[in-house]
């Protein structure tokens, strides 16, 4: 009979204990693994990819992941819905602005995009489609101008998690260090 609970118990005593030494930081890397893999269907390679874009919010920025992963939890994207494929118009940020907007990851539901630009570099005219959720992973400053009033203003983003409207269409300019967000899209 000891024998037996030895067996059963002793590989538990070792995955317990494992996972208590586990730092802090590796426990949200594993949250946030979780979270693209739950709540964006994303793959383990593109989670892979995601977590490295990441990084630099580690550790000093623990409550923007939280932020993310709270946010991200909220959506519960259906995923057995059928989605109509939108196409997609020539303003879209992949195509008028390919050189700031990389496809991270896609499917059916979800578009992930990787943008940075330089200082003093140009954002053409373009648009996003879908609702999003945005990770500033670098401080940013633009000057805007939004395409349908003309309107031009500076915005500045500290880094964080903020909510992007469907179908905005403007110009920016990046005005102040190197910049870098991703935007978690929602193809609803």
């Amino acid at each position: 009979m000891f024998f037996f609970c030895e067996i059963l118990i002793l590989p538990l005593l070792l995955i317990l204990s494992t996972n208590a030494m586990i730092s802090p930081k590796e426990q949200k890397k594993v949250e946030l693994l979780r979270c693209f893999q739950s709540c964006y269907h994303v793959d383990e390679w593109n989670s892979e990819i995601l977590l490295e874009k990441f990084n630099p919010l580690f550790p000093d920025y623990i409550d923007v992941i939280d932020a993310f992963i709270k946010e991200s939890k909220k959506l519960q994207i259906d995923f057995t819905a059928p989605i109509i494929p939108k196409s997609l118009s020539l303003d879209d940020a992949v195509i008028a602005s390919p050189d700031q907007h990389e496809v991270v990851f896609e499917s059916d539901h979800v578009r992930i995009l990787w943008s940075q630009t330089s200082p003093g570099e140009i954002e053409p005219f373009h648009r996003h489609p879908w609702k999003r959720i945005i990770v500033m992973i670098r401080e940013a400053s633009y000057r805007v101008i939004d395409g349908d009033t003309g309107e031009e203003q500076i915005e500045n983003y500290k880094i964080g998690v903020y909510d992007g409207e469907p179908d905005e269409f403007y110009f920016c300019q990046n005005i102040g260090e190197i910049d870098a967000c991703l935007g978690f899209e929602i193809k609803e």
